[in-house]
């Protein structure tokens, strides 16, 4: 999103641009943005082997929104759900 490219750009964190978003939202009285709930995106780079998404790359599954970040599916539930809905899925469990 927004906040990982800014970060990128600034070259600092994604959770030090939404400390620094917070402070100047703290100090102008308002949220700058208007946030609807949670999104988790998820990205099957590691299918290209690849090791991390490229930055401007549309994710291939987004959900959400959710009212809380614990809202989200567990990774078996994750799972079940993009088998239902056509995705072949290898998942490598080895450790």
């Amino acid at each position: 999103g927004g906040v990982g490219r800014a970060a990128l750009a600034l070259g600092i964190t994604q959770p030090a641009v939404s400390q620094y978003l917070r402070a100047l939202e703290d100090h102008v009285g308002h949220p700058l943005f208007e946030r609807r709930g949670f999104y988790a995106l998820y990205y099957f780079f590691g299918l290209w082997g690849r090791r991390a998404p490229e930055p401007e790359e549309v994710p291939d599954w987004v959900e959400g929104p959710r009212p809380t970040p614990d809202s989200f599916l567990p990774p078996y539930d994750q799972v079940q759900w993009l088998e239902r809905h056509g995705y072949t899925l290898f998942v490598n469990e080895s450790k």
